[in-house]
């Protein structure tokens, strides 16, 4: 998932003056020496960028789990695996992209052994484990849509809990594996993967984004793909049978179009934001050289791919109908309650003024009187 060992990208230094010049030369040298700071450009950049990447995850990710945990009629499981794979993009976050990319060299990493070894593989764990959350997700739209009736007796906490277990578990079986075979760990200098030198480390990469990408992506396209042949079935059947036994499973499928739309959705925002980074890496990491050119077509993909946890949320929140009407809900609540206070204060400056204008009657006729 690094390109951070082979880059040829070259660095151009931003000084960054901390204190202003003295008039007195002598000193302005020193102090000049003492808090100028060359960072390179490149270093700066991904600082910037994944220092937000980061905050959106974490932002967008965090919301979603405090809307979901909040509203109990949100508590099925469906929304619990939404919550699972919202929390590992949060400890994505934290755990991958601040320190291997945003803070890496500020920090000097590269020369912590245990961090240069550790952090790569951290990278991988959580975005396998989310792209097998995105997996158990559509599988679970699919149960629910071809399996109705099956699924509301079987789709209990306790199946969604073993499930969201094995989706955390699995991935760390397929990181822990390298670790006690090519990739021994030792605490004297950084071991990573090498595809270009080792056949063992490109055969295990090659594998790694068979099971990272490309198996996930035919799993999808094959549930779609089922789930709208029965419905076309169903709809079809419609057509000629109306009375109530057979036009109930259809109408049980045909609620659940729209979760189709919307995972649909998801299913191609999620290749659109990965395909470009997996053709590039592959395609760069099997070649023997890698030019700037090619460096920074890389980084460019992999910005977008890293980014697509903190869009996830949103897709969801917007095309799943029941986050969708907590939210819409939420914001008519405020909306109301903004038209509920301009109401109150309008009443009261109405009231006030009514209250003004009688007694400065009152005070004009008494004036009168007394003349």
């Amino acid at each position: 998932m690094d390109y951070l060992n082979w880059t040829t990208t070259t660095h151009q230094p931003i000084n960054i003056t901390t204190t202003p010049p003295s008039l007195n030369n002598n000193f302005s040298n020193n102090a000049t020496k003492s808090t100028t700071t060359n960072i390179p450009r490149a270093i700066m950049e991904k600082l910037i960028t994944y220092s937000i990447i980061s905050a959106l995850t974490i932002t967008t990710n965090g919301l979603l789990i405090i809307l979901i945990v909040m509203h109990r009629t949100l508590h099925n499981v469906s929304n619990a695996m939404i919550t699972s794979m919202s929390a590992a993009a949060i400890c994505y976050s934290l755990t991958y992209l601040l320190p291997r990319w945003a803070l890496y060299e500020l920090l000097r990493l590269r020369y912590n052994v245990a961090a240069c070894t550790l952090l790569p593989l951290i990278g991988i764990l959580f975005i396998l484990i989310l792209n097998s959350h995105i997996c158990l997700v559509s599988f679970d739209r699919y149960v629910s849509v071809t399996r109705p009736f099956g699924y509301n007796r079987h789709a209990t906490p306790r199946l969604a809990a073993v499930l969201i277990a094995i989706v955390w578990l699995l991935p760390m079986l397929a990181i822990f594996i390298p670790l006690v075979t090519f990739l021994k760990f030792s605490g004297q200098q950084c071991v990573q993967l090498r595809p270009l030198d080792f056949i063992e480390h490109r055969v295990y990469l090659i594998l790694l984004f068979t099971v990272l990408f490309f198996i996930p992506l035919l799993v999808l396209v094959f549930v779609y793909g089922r789930i709208l042949i029965i419905v076309n079935d169903h709809t079809r059947r419609q057509q000629y049978f109306h009375n109530g036994s057979s036009s109930t499973p259809a109408h049980a499928i045909l609620r659940n179009i729209k979760a189709l739309r919307s995972m649909a959705i998801i299913v191609g925002v999620f290749i659109l934001f990965w395909l470009p980074y997996v053709i590039t890496f592959l395609s760069l990491y099997l070649s023997t050289t890698i030019t700037l050119s090619q460096a920074i077509l890389i980084r460019i993909c992999q910005y977008f791919a890293f980014s697509y946890p903190a869009v996830s949320p949103l897709i969801y929140i917007s095309f799943t109908a029941d986050l969708r009407n907590h939210v819409i809900k939420y914001f008519r609540f405020r909306d109301i309650k903004r038209e509920h206070c301009i109401t109150i204060d309008s009443t009261l400056r109405r009231y006030s003024d009514y209250t003004m204008s009688v007694v400065t009657n009152s005070q004009v006729k008494l004036t009168k009187s007394n003349k």
